[in-house]
């Protein structure tokens, strides 16, 4: 099973389009709890395209166990 999209601390993700290069933010309470980032970018299109499988990347960066 894949992580959740959010973590407990993130307060947003900007989701990009990586034909048209549209971009949106997304809250964590605009969308199902749990859902994993895969699954999310899995079902995600963009609404100014329609093509799928966008660029995620979820604020505030979380690092990494080692400080990266």
């Amino acid at each position: 099973m894949s992580e959740p999209l959010f973590a407990p601390d993130s307060t947003h993700a900007e989701v990009r389009c990586w034909q048209c290069g549209h971009e949106v933010t997304v809250k964590p309470n605009g969308l199902p709890a749990g859902i994993s980032g895969a699954e999310f970018e899995r079902r995600a299109r963009c609404q100014k395209c329609g093509t799928g499988w966008p660029h995620v990347k979820v604020f505030p960066v979380t690092r990494s166990k080692w400080g990266m």
